[in-house]
């Protein structure tokens, strides 16, 4: 087990232990949170539902707006038909009613009719029970999918031609399935004549129309309610997949699957656009990638064929304390801590500053409980930037190993900073327990009256430290704008000794005593020491 967020390294499959396959799927009639709350995988027996589901609703929003302008382009499609209907008719009254049903047509479609009636007969208990699943979740399935379609391949063109398959188009989920269940029986009655390897399944899979995938993460049962909430807000608001799954409760099993959803296995862009949205929320365990087809198709570990059962994997991101909480002499801590999913209490605006500040007092605030409060003046993200952090190290890395880098590492690391947009930096302001509610009450109050920099957040409580505040600029490079932002921590009353520190540095381990001797900060500020007749 990793013990980043709690994701277990496991080889699973998704698939579920239960017979009853019952969902519990959100629909959007109440609020999502409720829902979530209501429907904890780590509380929801498998006797009760195998799997917790929800949905892009930016999807379905977007689909409605398509769907209601296809209405409107099918309304005139109908207007046109029955003019050309009401043609037709007036020219068979004409010809005194020669013109006759195409007798052949309709052999061909009883012919049809009955091969497919043959076909669900043919499949066992599996495939019937996945037609029940099928129909069960139909209505979701269409409003996701793209109409299917046909591959021209020269084996699809001699089965048009045989009359086996008619335009996939017009053709039910369940019924495509089973016509494709039967292709592979076939092929693995036959499987000395073409040997199946991965390029197989993709070829049935564009075929028939499931190309849907999923990424998979594995997390144990301490977890996975807080890993769960934080990917089903995220798919509801269209930032990942278009839909998401988490299996249920299912002892003696310790460990629950999550499987975020694309459209397309085939599409790397997209499948690796939701693995960075995966990292971007703060999932660093190892991830895997598999296409629907395999689970269908039963392509396991150790399958007879030799096809690895996933197409992309994503390796754990190796987790810097830095990455966690900031280095250790911006945070005073000595020894690690467990990671926490809610390490940060961020000020909304939804009720008065005073009334946050008072409720969130960093004294009192367990660090167990959050790692951070934070207050902001802008609706930006954090200024710590995850998108482009591993293309970042590595090019760190690279640039290490060049002669003259403790010459020259200030320099470089501000040319990658620049390169990548990675330019916000932070005053750090360390305080005591006595003192930091005091301080931060002030910083707080002038982020928002936008006197300092954009941003600013402050440590909670742990035993036997400091607190540390941080007061973010955007640019690291501006010494004016760094300069302006001192003086009016000065200007509010902050009188101890400040550092100032770029957030490149924080995310690449440049701390104190670092083997390459850059500075862990680019500018401090002296404390100032009152005199007796201006404190009193």
């Amino acid at each position: 087990m990793d013990d980043t967020n709690g994701v277990v390294d496991s080889s699973e499959d998704e698939s579920s232990d239960s017979d009853c396959e019952v969902w519990r799927i959100y629909r959007g009639k109440e609020p999502l949170s409720a829902f979530l709350e209501i429907n904890r995988p780590s509380i929801v027996s498998i006797k009760d539902a195998s799997w917790i589901s929800v949905w892009s609703h930016k999807q379905d929003d977007e689909e409605q707006d398509d769907e209601e302008q296809d209405d409107e382009e099918q309304d005139d499609e109908e207007q046109d038909e029955e003019e050309k209907d009401d043609e037709e008719h007036r020219s068979v009254r004409a010809n005194d009613g020669k013109q006759q049903p195409d007798e052949a047509e309709k052999q061909t479609d009883e012919e049809r009719e009955e091969k497919v009636q043959n076909l669900v007969q043919e499949g066992g208990e599996e495939d019937k029970g996945q037609i029940v699943e099928l129909e069960k979740q139909n209505k979701q399935q269409e409003r996701q999918e793209h109409e299917p379609r046909d591959i021209d391949t020269e084996q699809s063109k001699s089965k048009k031609q045989e009359g086996e398959l008619k335009d996939t188009t017009e053709l039910p989920r369940w019924l495509l399935y089973m016509i494709m269940r039967k292709e592979w029986r076939d092929l693995l009655k036959n499987k000395h004549d073409k040997m199946v390897t991965s390029e197989t399944l993709k070829e049935l899979a564009l075929k028939y129309n499931y190309t849907s995938g999923k990424w998979m993460i594995f997390a144990s049962s301490k977890h996975i309610d807080d890993i769960w909430f934080t990917i089903a807000k995220a798919v509801v608001a269209g930032k990942l997949g278009m839909t998401t799954k988490v299996s249920t409760k299912n002892p003696p099993k310790k460990s629950h699957v999550i499987c975020v959803y694309t459209e397309n296995f085939t599409n790397k862009d997209d499948v690796r656009r939701v693995e960075k949205g995966l990292r971007d929320l703060g999932f660093y365990g190892k991830m895997s990638y598999k296409a629907d087809i395999y689970t269908i198709l039963g392509i396991y570990v150790n399958n007879d064929f030799g096809i690895a059962p996933t197409i992309f994997k994503s390796e754990a991101v190796k987790v810097t304390r830095d990455m966690r909480y900031g280095t250790r002499e911006e945070t005073g801590n000595t020894k690690g801590r467990e990671v926490h999913h809610v390490d940060c209490k961020s000020y909304d605006g939804k009720e008065s500053l005073d009334l946050f500040l008072e409720g969130n007092k960093p004294s009192q605030i367990n660090g167990r409980d959050a790692l951070w409060i934070s207050v902001s003046n802008t609706h930006q993200d954090s200024p710590f930037c995850r998108d482009m952090l591993v293309k970042i190290e590595d090019e760190w890395k690279e640039l290490q190993k060049k002669r003259g880098i403790k010459l020259f590492g200030a320099q470089l690391l501000r040319d990658l900073a620049y390169k990548y947009g990675y330019m916000s930096g932070k005053w750090m302001i360390f305080t005591s327990r006595y003192e930091v509610d005091d301080l931060w009450f002030s910083v707080a109050k002038a982020v928002i009256a936008g006197s300092l920099g954009n941003e600013a957040k402050v440590s909670t409580k742990k035993p036997n430290e400091e607190h540390v505040i941080f007061v973010y600029t955007k640019d690291f490079t501006d010494e004016p704008d760094v300069r302006r932002v001192e003086r009016s921590l000065r200007n509010a009353g902050i009188r101890t000794w400040m550092s100032y520190k770029p957030d490149i540095y924080t995310s690449l381990g440049i701390s104190a005593k670092n083997a390459l001797g850059i500075s862990p900060t680019i500018f401090t500020s002296k404390t100032v020491h009152y005199r007796s007749q201006h404190r009193y």
